[in-house]
């Protein structure tokens, strides 16, 4: 159809453009450049045929006067033709794609329906492009619901509703109603051999419904014995209904067998069953019964006795038939274990603890590992066989009456003494070692560790990180001081000769700047120390003019600010200082709070007349008048002079070591936030 008013249009167009040059504008054709037909529409306001292309370009075969001749298709349909187009009128062609369109308004061409939808287009006025639109259908107008069939109990009913637009019909099915029965009315009685009925209908279709009545149980008369019981058979008892005649029996239970006494078959024995029987009066029924095994009459045979150190061994032998049961090990009365609790092992842990073997607070009555361990170390020092069992050699060791200790040979700072006591009941002889304080072997651990740790490297030694454990590296840097102080150092053994060397090193390596003397009630530390003889402790003895006196201290920070205690020093001579040749009796690492919120205290035993001075290097001595100055102005300066004189001298010794002066005591501490050292107050012991 478009194609045929296509042809149309073309030859009008023709005939207008060679005949009516002077009339109205000619109509407008535009073209593609290929000549082939593009989007086509005649339902325009200017009655024009349109084709394009993307260039904008039209193919002008030939030219006429005004007039352009391009190809178009033949109005017949068989092949092309040229249409004439006025010149003047070719600028004013657009591109229908490029057309910024000016729309019409929608005119309706069929409108929607319930079922159909509807359809509208409109133009463009610059371009004459269609653009269509689709009304959705309306849908059904839906009326009420009209009941055209009544349900039955027996059938459906039917209702419709109509359109109220178009007229359509839709029914629905409406569901079928219940039947409309009556009440059940028995037809057939019920016995006690058959089953009832009853029956019901339904009063709109006459559906008639039956249904069962159960059979109603039988009325039995009395029970009555039909075969009596026996031990050998049951019984039967029958019950008849009175209504039907219908018999029940059920079983009477066998009487139980009435037996005479047992009698002994076979007697039992510790080693083998017996057996016994008895037989019914009434049947004769014999039953047989195995009689248990006899207990063993065990007694007690000892195969090896026990010492006052070793267990005994024993087992238990039957007397009738000479079964013998494991040999087991038994302990001599009075033996402690391992495991065992109580008052005794209390008493004997206790003993170890006097004696220095287990920790104070180890008697607390429980045989454990580290009561086996302390056990096994006394054993060795008694020269028996360390195996940890509380033995009654073993105890009556730990209960020696000894006498006092007596010094057999001398103790040094470098060199452990000796002395020796005996058992006043046996003349047992013991020995133990005299060492001077502090020592420390491998592996132990504690604050005092660590404040070796922290001096050893300030002086320039590698001790590893502070940890509290005399450890490889704090070793090998006690062999490195040791070679730099030329002083002796046995491996994993810090004597008190060595802690001597390190605490003096140390001192004397620090700047004289950070020595501040005793310090005052309200300076960050003052320090009050106090040191007393003590004579009612064990270590404290006299023999043959050989005297080791103990002596305790106290120390306490009236200051402002918390320090750690470095070294208690004992200075041998006339007047205290910090320079070489001190001994040091503690280094503990003890935090000492402000305001004297707590105390550090300890003990030290010190040879008759203190330790002699090993060597001490030459120094310089201070004249009359400077050491007078340094006297009026008090400990600070003396720490600071000594401290001088110190870094001044030379490396040689003398020969001849210092004879032991008065023994005075300076504590030194470090300040936490300053690393500022204190001394205390000074003591002279006479």
């Amino acid at each position: 159809m478009k194609k045929r008013l296509l042809s149309f249009l073309m030859a009008v167009m023709f005939v207008f453009a060679l005949h009516s040059a002077a009339s109205a504008d000619p109509e407008i054709l535009y073209v593609q450049e290929d000549n082939t037909r593009g989007f086509e529409d005649t339902d325009t306001n200017s009655r024009v045929l349109r084709t394009f292309n993307a260039a904008d370009k039209i193919l002008v075969e030939t030219r006429s006067g005004n007039y352009v001749g391009v190809l178009v298709a033949d109005p017949d349909g068989e092949g092309q033709t040229i249409a004439w187009i006025p010149a003047n009128r070719l600028a004013e062609t657009i591109p229908q794609s490029r057309c910024p369109h000016d729309w019409g308004g929608w005119n309706v061409i069929s409108e929607p329906t319930c079922t159909e939808p509807g359809y509208s287009q409109r133009f463009c006025s610059l371009c004459g492009m269609m653009e269509e639109s689709e009304t959705p259908a309306l849908g059904h107008s839906w009326g009420e619901y009209k009941v055209d069939t009544q349900p039955t109990c027996t059938s459906e009913g039917l209702q419709t509703q109509t359109c109220t637009r178009c007229g359509a019909v839709q029914g629905v099915d409406i569901p079928r109603i219940d039947h409309s029965f009556g009440n059940w009315t028995e037809t057939r009685k019920a016995t006690c051999t058959a089953e009832g009925v009853e029956t019901r209908k339904c009063s709109m279709c006459g559906l008639e419904e039956t249904r069962a009545i159960a059979m109603i149980p039988h009325t039995y008369g009395p029970w009555k014995e039909t075969k009596k019981a026996t031990c050998t058979a049951e019984g039967e008892e029958t019950s008849t209904c009175t209504v039907c005649g219908h018999e029940e029996k059920r079983v009477i239970q066998m009487l139980p067998h009435t037996f005479d006494d047992w009698k002994v078959i076979k007697e039992a024995t510790c080693t083998e069953t017996g057996e016994r029987s008895h037989i019914c009066k009434v049947c004769k029924f014999e039953e047989k019964e195995t009689i248990e095994m006899l207990p063993h009459e065990l007694e007690e045979k000892i195969i090896k006795e026990t010492t006052d150190h070793s267990a005994g061994v024993r087992c238990q032998i039957c007397k009738k038939c000479g079964y013998k049961t494991d040999e087991e090990e038994f302990d001599p009365e009075g033996t402690l274990r391992r495991g065992d609790s109580g008052e005794e092992v209390q008493k004997m842990q206790q003993l170890l603890v006097d004696q220095g073997f287990l920790g104070e607070g180890g008697a607390d009555g429980k045989f454990g590992s580290g009561t086996e361990n302390a056990l096994m170390e006394f054993q060795l020092s008694q020269h028996l066989t360390p195996d940890g069992v509380g033995w009654p050699q073993t105890i009556k060791r730990l209960n020696h009456e000894f006498g006092p200790w007596t010094v057999t040979k001398q103790m040094t700072r470098s060199e452990a003494g000796e002395r020796t006591r005996v058992c006043k009941d046996c003349g047992y002889e013991q020995k133990e070692a005299i060492e001077a304080e502090p020592s420390y072997v491998r592996r132990e651990s504690g604050d005092d560790v660590t404040a070796m740790q922290k001096m050893i490297t300030a002086v320039g030694f590698n001790a590893g990180e502070p940890d509290g454990v005399f450890g490889r590296l704090l070793n090998e840097a006690f062999t490195n001081l040791g070679k730099e102080k030329n002083f002796e150092f046995t491996e994993d053994k810090i004597t008190a000769a060595n802690v001597d060397a390190l605490v003096n090193a140390w001192i004397g390596s620090l700047a004289p700047e950070s020595l501040k003397g005793e310090g005052r009630l309200n300076d960050p530390v003052s320090l009050a120390l106090t040191v007393r003889e003590v004579s009612s402790l064990e270590d404290t003895y006299t023999e043959d003019g050989n005297e080791i006196v103990t002596y305790q201290w106290t120390l306490k920070n009236l200051g402002s600010a918390d320090c750690h205690i470095y070294g208690l020093l004992l200075n041998c001579g006339e007047n205290p200082d910090f320079g070489e040749g001190n001994v040091v009796v503690t280094v503990c690492g003890q935090k000492l709070e402000a305001k004297g919120a707590n105390t550090a205290t300890g003990t030290f035993v010190v040879p008759e007349g203190g330790y002699p001075a090993d060597e001490k290097p030459e120094t310089e001595t201070p004249a009359e008048e400077e050491t007078e100055t340094l006297e009026e102005a008090g400990t600070e300066a003396l720490a600071e002079a000594a401290t001088e004189t110190l870094a001044e001298a030379e490396t040689e010794t003398s020969a001849e070591p210092v004879q032991a002066g008065p023994l005075n005591f300076c504590a030194v501490v470090v300040q936490d936030d300053a690393d500022a050292v204190w001394s205390s107050n000074v003591i002279t012991l006479d």
